[in-house]
């Protein structure tokens, strides 16, 4: 799921109004056909299997969208930022209708808002530089082909996987994982649709980082009781120094209706309850559980860079989609990059 401003189709025709979600056929096939194409903007419903799937086909839709990739992070402002100020012509084009990437799904979440400084900062930089920036602009091997430039940047992310793959058992997705009330921490800090938010709430934590902690805060802003259950001994285990960076979140967790259980993995979800265990052990807990949130490891959007070799201008991948997984290094990153071209 997603928000209308994140989402955008391509080669769109107007709106043939339907019923039925099935696939149209007869005369309304053929009304939908016969219907000149254009380039807009819908409101989201849903996509199946993943919109990831749909991109650079022509499909019939019924208020289903296709997830453009975004490239206005971090990593691809500072690249546009530091190549700007060595005197290339710079344009930046990204796919949703403002800057920042990530981090302003990072900078909604309660306490937070301090970190799109980062974004704001970035944005002002390049404004002053003469950078042309081209929002909702999704970039395709056709649009780079029409702009001919001598180099192509992709900042193009990454995205939470829709498998079910937790580090402690790679091999093999959780049962129950392709739930209705199972969300990533995109759906619940606003880049998805969320159907509803019913307590008790778990959110399990496989990277050890402040997004798990920040998904607690919005449920327990909504009002839900939250355990978080990590693979980690501690929350926020994998931030530098955690005595600073998570010490302040874990007070202020503990104050709500919160719980917090340590070394375990994910066994199995169901309708109302969620079995986790510790490995290598026959250890088996049931955790009562309506809402879970899996926070784990993304995939990177490398598609547009996998098609573009050898067919047309050197392409550059920065940030998140090489691996990079702090704002620090994705910034770094960029700088590297801008100052090497």
């Amino acid at each position: 799921g997603g928000d209308a401003s994140q989402w955008v189709l391509s080669n769109a025709s107007d709106e043939v109004r339907s019923g039925d979600p099935a696939a149209s056929s007869g005369d309304e096939l053929a009304e939908a056909q016969a219907t000149l194409l254009g380039d807009r903007e819908f409101g989201l419903m849903y996509v199946f299997p993943s919109p990831e799937a749909y991109l650079g086909h022509r499909v019939e839709t019924k208020g289903l969208l296709i997830r453009d990739e975004a490239g206005g992070g971090p990593a691809g402002l500072e690249f546009a930022r530091t190549a700007a100020l060595r005197g290339h012509e710079v344009a930046l084009h990204e796919a949703m209708k403002s800057l920042g990437g990530q981090v302003l799904m990072a900078a909604s979440a309660p306490g937070r808002a301090d970190i799109g400084g980062i974004v704001h900062w970035l944005s002002s930089e390049i404004e002053s530089l003469g950078v042309d920036v081209h929002l909702n602009s999704y970039v395709d091997e056709q649009l780079i082909a029409e702009i001919a430039p001598d180099e192509v940047i992709l900042a193009t992310g990454t995205m939470p996987r829709a498998d079910g793959m937790q580090l402690a058992m790679p091999g093999s997705s959780i049962p129950g994982f392709d739930k209705s009330h199972v969300y990533s921490s995109w759906d619940l800090l606003g880049f998805g649709e969320i159907t509803q938010l019913r307590g008790p709430a778990l959110v399990f934590d496989d990277t050890g980082s402040f997004e798990a902690i920040s998904v607690c805060d919005v449920l327990l802003a909504k009002g839900l009781p939250v355990t978080l259950v990590s693979r980690h001994n501690a929350m926020g285990e994998s931030l530098p120094y955690p005595p600073v960076t998570a010490g302040a979140a874990r007070e202020r967790l503990y104050y709500g209706n919160f719980d917090f259980i340590g070394g375990h993995y994910l066994q199995q979800i169901d309708d109302d309850k969620v079995d986790i265990g510790v490995l290598f052990t026959d250890r088996r807990r049931s955790i009562a559980a309506q809402t879970v949130v899996f926070v784990g490891y993304n995939e990177p959007n490398r598609s547009l860079w996998q098609s573009l070799q050898g067919n047309g201008p050197t392409a550059h991948m920065v940030g998140d989609v090489r691996g990079r997984n702090s704002i620090m290094s994705a910034i770094h990153a960029g700088a590297e990059l801008g100052r090497s071209i």
